[in-house]
């Protein structure tokens, strides 16, 4: 069955009850996306220690966990006793156990959680009155406990089982019930099989007989639930129709005033139904558009609608949508609604809703859990403790990461998110995905989450870097899958690139000299940041962070010789002729460089170079800064070197 919202459910047993386990698809394509297993609170009847809290609370008010019970994926509860399915397989039991009904092999009162041996695989659990049973992968059941009406179907009556015994001749189940004293296996192909009491005909085979053994029922076909109660049935078929058999006091079978046996199928006359539960002398039904009808005894309230007069046929219970579970019990029902917050109406004097109340609650009214709900477990009229299934609620830091603009090919800092599991039960991540136009251009840079299982009150991170490949707005929608029972919302990931600035050739500003004559050191580099008595300081600008190259020529006399285009100023020979020119050139000795900022820089040129002081005389400094964009022109100075 589908929920709507990417949701699909489960239908396994109480007593008396269909329980729709909901199962949270987060994301369909996550490969070995497994259900979401959670913790059980319990709230109401503890005077057999139903709640599991080891010591007696009694009429409990507030719903509390059992002792170490976790990883519960289905549960039931009976008058006496609570059970629960693990996602391991197991069965787990606690309360009552006069009668062997907890299958640990004794009669020994349990007020905590007791493993039971001996069965394995186990899907859903259904509590009786005394007698409890059990649902395995492979379509088999299993029964223990009290036998005194034949409800074991091991063929035989007052034979009690203090461990779990198959039910033979029963396989391809895909669904049990179980009533006070009588049981019942849906099969796959949509046919049941019932045993047990049958005095006011809830077996629905036509008769008041007893069975021990499982006999078909006949001429009920396309049966998709069961929910039995202590003295009428209810059966979900394949089509959304319902139709109800047993004891019909208050019109709960038929919608008839008159009461009576009805030993065969009747319709009740309700369409569009996706789960039923039936109660004490009263049922309700969850249709297809999320709302719920009620009928039968409202003696407490129990049908919602805010009066105490009887329903002989389905009315709606006003105030109440959106739900995606019901489970009813001792007069009153509890209802899982799709944002996994409960509401509840009806009987409330063994605190089984936890509504806080005094007296019956006629309306629908919020009840006191977090809004994490997966699941019910709710026991027939005769039952008074409510069990809720409760998931991981888990919240984040962000749902968006807006990157400051960035430059094509470059990194930005990375951003991050963290998840928290607000409890109460464990949380699983099981993987992440990055979708959308832009998503090359986010890069995972850290990730605490992949795969993590997460305590209640833990966090975990994910860490984001944007890295644009193009210029534009680059999205992206990054979604987190995990066991949590709300789908975490998805988290958007916006950033623009931009091209890189065009690169242009740094400028430099005119050189300055501290002393345009001066003394050269006597050792040291050619240029040093430390001030001293001898060297100039040189002080320019640059345009842009560059590199500038300083050459250092010495100034020097000769005569132009030669003629035309070879004429040029050279070194005067020894014995120049008569009337020569003369004339100055310039020879290179060498060059130091200086890293340079933008703006103002000013270094110490030492009057060395070459690893050489420089003679008396005079020379000029020539620079010129150079950077990815080019080099600038060359600004030149003028400098002696005095002894």
């Amino acid at each position: 069955m589908q929920l709507g919202g990417g949701m699909s459910i489960k239908s396994v047993t109480a007593l008396g009850a269909v329980l729709l386990f909901t199962l949270l698809v987060v994301s369909p394509a996550v490969a070995g996306a497994t259900a979401p297993a959670g913790t059980p609170l319990l709230t109401g009847f503890d005077d057999y220690g139903q709640l599991g809290l080891e010591t007696f609370v009694y009429d409990s008010t507030t719903p509390l966990p059992p002792i170490g019970v976790t990883g519960v994926v289905a549960a039931s509860t009976g008058y006496y006793q609570t059970l629960v399915a693990l996602s391991s397989g197991a069965v787990e039991a606690w309360g009552y156990n006069g009668y062997g009904e907890l299958g640990d092999g004794t009669k020994t009162e349990r007020t905590t959680p007791e493993l039971i041996n001996g069965i394995a695989h186990v899907t859903s659990v259904a509590a009786g009155y005394y007698h409890s049973l059990a649902l395995t992968n492979e379509g088999t059941v299993y029964a223990w406990g009290y036998n005194g009406y034949g409800e074991l179907g091991n063929g035989a009556a007052n034979t009690e089982s203090l461990v779990p015994e198959q039910v033979k001749g029963v396989s391809g189940v895909a669904q049990i019930a179980a009533g006070c004293d009588d049981s019942f296996a849906v099969l796959e192909n949509g046919e049941v099989d019932a045993w047990g009491y049958n005095d006011d005909g809830e077996l629905g085979d036509g008769t008041k007989t007893e069975r021990t053994s499982p006999e078909r029922l006949p001429g009920l076909k396309e049966v998709l639930a069961i929910s039995a109660s202590c003295d009428h049935t209810l059966a979900l078929l394949r089509n959304g129709t319902v139709e109800a058999w047993g004891y019909n006091e208050d019109g709960d079978v038929n919608g008839q005033a008159t009461s009576g046996i009805v030993e065969s199928p009747v319709s009740v006359g309700l369409s569009n139904v996706k789960a039923i539960s039936s109660g004490d002398e009263f049922d309700t039904a969850l249709l297809d558009n999320g709302t719920v009808d009620a009928w039968g005894e409202n003696e407490y309230g129990n049908l919602g609608d805010g009066a105490k007069e009887v329903k002989l046929t389905p009315q709606p219970v006003l105030g109440l949508s959106n739900v995606a579970a019901i489970s009813s019990g001792g007069y009153f029902t509890i209802a899982l609604l799709e944002n996994r917050s409960l509401e509840g109406f009806g009987y409330d004097g063994y605190g089984e809703l936890g509504s806080g109340l005094p007296g019956d609650v006629l309306h629908p009214t919020q009840l006191s859990y977090p809004a994490a709900g997966i699941g019910l477990a709710t026991g027939n009229g005769d039952n008074y403790t409510s069990l809720v299934i409760e998931g991981a609620a888990a919240s984040v830091s962000s749902t968006s990461f807006a990157f400051p603009t960035q430059t094509i090919g470059t990194t930005s800092a990375s951003q991050s998110i963290v998840l928290t599991n607000n409890g109460p039960a464990s949380l699983s991540i099981s993987g992440d995905s990055l979708s959308g136009s832009g998503a090359s251009a986010f890069h995972k840079t850290s990730d605490s989450c992949q795969g993590a299982t997460l305590a209640a009150g833990a966090t975990c991170s994910v860490a984001y870097a944007f890295v644009p490949g193009a210029a534009g707005v680059a999205s992206a929608t990054l979604t987190v899958s995990s066991s949590a029972a709300q789908p975490l919302p998805s988290f958007s990931l916006s950033g623009t690139g931009v091209a890189p600035a065009a690169l242009v050739a740094p400028s430099l500003g005119s050189l300055t000299l501290s002393a345009s004559a001066f003394r050269a050191a006597s050792s040291g580099a050619s240029a040093i940041a430390a001030s001293a008595s001898t060297g100039t300081f040189v002080i320019y600008t640059d345009s842009q962070a560059s590199t500038t190259t300083f050459v250092v020529e010495q100034q020097l006399h000769g005569v132009i010789a030669g003629s035309g285009k070879s004429k040029g100023c050279g070194k005067a020979p020894k014995h120049s002729k008569k009337g020569a020119k003369r004339c100055t050139y310039y020879k290179t000795l060498g060059s130091f460089t200086h890293t340079d900022a933008a703006g103002t820089n000013a270094l110490r040129f030492t009057g060395r170079i070459a690893g050489r002081a420089l003679a008396a005389g005079s020379y000029r400094l020539s620079a010129s800064a150079h950077s990815a964009g080019g080099t600038s022109a060359v600004r030149t100075v003028a400098f002696k070197i005095s002894r």
